[in-house]
């Protein structure tokens, strides 16, 4: 949600800031930042809430990943891609019981969804039955980045 002004009562823009924006920074008064877009779609300029209860609306890009062939989004509205779609990952870091199975497990990075930062994970396990969502005989994992990393041999590939 973009406003005119500062304060969280002025006008509300009629569109919104689109996930994947890149905006220049102008003020940043607390958690209300002052901007000018630099890419996207949405206002050329307004204010913008960075955090809401904790979660990151808006974030610095990282000028390391800017220049990646791999990022792709975010700096206006959602998380980063740093890891591309079709790339083979190793599963790690799991806790949950029914999906602690999958740790050490390969699998391909279907897709990203930057608003909530998780990649979709295509994960082949042979005894598999009901956990994730079930594809050709696979299985979707919805994973943090924190719970991916590039395999090794995807690594020596790049």
């Amino acid at each position: 949600l973009v406003r005119c002004g500062q304060e969280l009562t002025s006008d509300k823009h009629p569109e919104r800031l689109s996930t994947g924006a890149l905006v220049e920074e102008l003020c940043l008064v607390g958690e209300r930042l002052h901007y000018k877009r630099q890419s996207g779609k949405g206002p050329e300029s307004g204010w913008v809430t960075v955090r809401v209860a904790g979660k990151e609306l808006v974030r610095k890009a990282d000028e390391a990943s800017q220049s990646s062939p791999e990022a792709s989004g975010a700096s206006g509205g959602g998380f980063q891609q740093r890891i591309g779609t079709g790339k083979k990952v190793r599963i790690l870091g799991l806790h949950g019981e029914e999906h602690q199975k999958y740790n050490g497990k390969n699998g391909a990075i279907m897709a990203f969804d930057p608003a909530t930062g998780r990649y979709s994970v295509k994960v082949v396990v042979l005894s598999d039955k009901s956990v994730g969502l079930q594809s050709e005989g696979a299985t979707i994992l919805l994973l943090k980045h924190e719970n991916v990393e590039l395999h090794p041999d995807q690594i020596e590939r790049d």
